[in-house]
């Protein structure tokens, strides 16, 4: 018995490394291909339409499991938002799945959102989106099914804008309101700065913003029609975002240069004060040879330096005209954001009534701080990627990061519909599961009879406890009484009866009392 239970916990030692191994091995696989891999696999396929067919064809067909039909489903989603393929089989057979209690629902959310791209026609989408505010954005359900219901929307939007009626919007926004609940409050904002930049005009006058309110004035954010390109202007402040880069780094310079001369300012201070002393005097006698005043000798001073800064910014400004918008490098993510920055920024200058000129945005390093931070930490990144190019990077990242934002791929995953709500349950739920784990892990360390009265399932039998009663009580039972009452005739066949079951029982071996 010592024998089978060593051979056993051997065994489960040994397939624990090896699922250790192979999760170890998968992390490793996809740190090293990344997110982008799936995009690599998608640019393969040959014929992209007859390949969603087919595979819609077999979802249909419910020869595999739930499970199974999900992933195929999730293939196909992505399929379809990377090559833009047209199939509109597949929103009324996802719109028939969508309900809080189906299993797997979030999944089936993703595919959903992933599926809709700006080449699908409104009424293809829209009686899905529908389905989605009526079964999950109800006051009657929680939080995490509310939030999961807004974000999905959110993102179908987000790809196809026209799929939303007036109507319907309204009533969704009211959620921003919400008290009860952070997460359903967040996912509602997102999708009201998802219309405020896509199309401020389905929006009611209450929840325009600045910028929604600037495009109104200028009849730029109308509703678009089904099949409109739109233009990007975003890239028109590039010069700008150059000749700030350009200044902080001529900031950063000047910082540096001051560090290492003050104490060269400590020694040379009175050199410094009697240079001045005599600059004033000299001022003084020009002042009164010349015929002038010295406070409008002051005037003319502070109208020439005036003249100079302006000279100044205009050459700035000239500079960042002669900069290529595309062809000079590539653009990173730390550019975009720094543009979005400087896009609010001049939006912001032109409701305060300010330059509207071609280049006249105004470089202020106070404001900027923000924009600056990202173009340091973006070269600093830089930097280090070039340095050390072979370290790893495993224990930086932290699990907030991976989790609250969208992968690069641009497809939508689970986790980015679950909202703060479902982040926090989750992450309960994996406490508790380690919590566990470590528990399980400190009774296997045990010995092996603690594990015996730890893991002992059930009570003790019937006639352990009988013969451990005291003997008045049995005295008194039933049992006993009724066997003192018995008649002679029915003792005769209760011995009969006992004798002919010990014959059947009984094979070669007398029987042992039990202990």
């Amino acid at each position: 018995m010592l024998q089978c239970y060593v051979f056993w916990l051997l065994l489960q030692q040994r397939l624990q490394k090896r699922l250790v191994r192979k999760q170890q091995r998968i992390e490793e696989q996809r740190e090293q291909w990344g997110t982008t891999a799936s995009t690599a696999i998608l640019d393969l396929i040959y014929d992209p339409h007859s390949f969603a067919e087919k595979l819609f064809a077999r979802v249909r067909q419910q020869r595999e499991s739930f499970g199974t039909r999900v992933v195929f489903l999730n293939l196909l989603s992505r399929l379809i938002s990377h090559h833009k393929v047209l199939l509109f089989n597949l929103y009324p057979y996802l719109q028939r799945y969508m309900n809080p209690t189906q299993r797997l629902v979030p999944a089936l959310l993703a595919v959903s959102a992933n599926a809709v791209h700006a080449g699908v026609p409104p009424q293809e989408v829209l009686p899905l989106v529908k389905t989605i505010a009526d079964n999950f954005v109800n006051d009657t359900r929680g939080e995490e099914v509310i939030t999961l219901g807004l974000n999905a929307i959110m993102e179908i939007c987000s790809r196809n804008p026209q799929c939303m009626t007036a109507e319907l919007l309204g009533d969704l926004l009211q959620y921003t309101k919400h008290k009860s609940s952070k997460s359903v409050s967040a996912a509602a904002r997102g999708l009201l700065n998802v219309f405020r930049e896509v199309c401020p005009t389905m929006l009611p006058k209450a929840f325009l913003g600045k910028e929604a309110a600037i495009q109104l004035q200028r009849n730029t954010g109308g509703p678009l029609e089904f099949g409109a390109l739109t233009t990007s202007t975003t890239l028109s402040l590039l010069p700008q975002l150059e000749a700030l880069k350009r200044r902080s780094k001529e900031e950063l310079q000047r910082a540096l240069r001051a560090e290492d001369s003050q104490p060269d300012e400590d020694a040379h201070g009175e050199e410094i004060d009697k240079e001045k002393i005599e600059i004033e005097q000299q001022s003084t006698q020009e002042a009164t040879e010349g015929g002038q005043p010295p406070k409008k000798k002051r005037r003319l001073q502070t109208a020439a330096g005036d003249a100079a800064t302006k000279e100044e910014i205009s050459e700035v400004q000239a500079e960042a005209d002669h900069v290529p918008e595309g062809g000079a490098r590539l653009l990173t993510d730390a550019d975009f954001a720094a543009l979005r920055l400087l896009r609010a920024k001049h939006l912001a200058q032109q409701v305060r009534g300010g330059s509207r000129k071609k280049g006249g945005l105004q470089v202020d390093s106070e404001r900027d701080l923000k924009l600056l931070k990202l173009l340091t930490a973006e070269e600093d990144m830089d930097s280090q990627a070039a340095n050390s190019s072979d370290s790893s990077s495993d224990s930086e990242d932290s699990e907030d990061e991976t989790e609250g934002h969208r992968q690069e791929d641009g497809f939508v995953s689970e986790r980015d519909l679950e909202g703060i709500a479902g982040r926090k349950r989750r992450r309960a739920r994996e406490r508790a599961r380690e919590r566990e784990e470590k528990l399980q892990q400190k009774k296997l360390g045990g010995k092996k009879w603690q594990q015996d009265t730890e893991n002992k399932k059930g009570s003790t039998p019937q006639h352990v406890k009988d013969r451990r009663k005291p003997l008045l009580m049995i005295q008194q039972s039933r049992r006993l009484r009724e066997k003192k009452q018995l008649s002679v005739r029915d003792k005769a066949a209760n011995l009969k009866k006992r004798i002919k079951n010990l014959k059947k029982s009984q094979v070669g071996k007398p029987r042992r009392r039990k202990r």
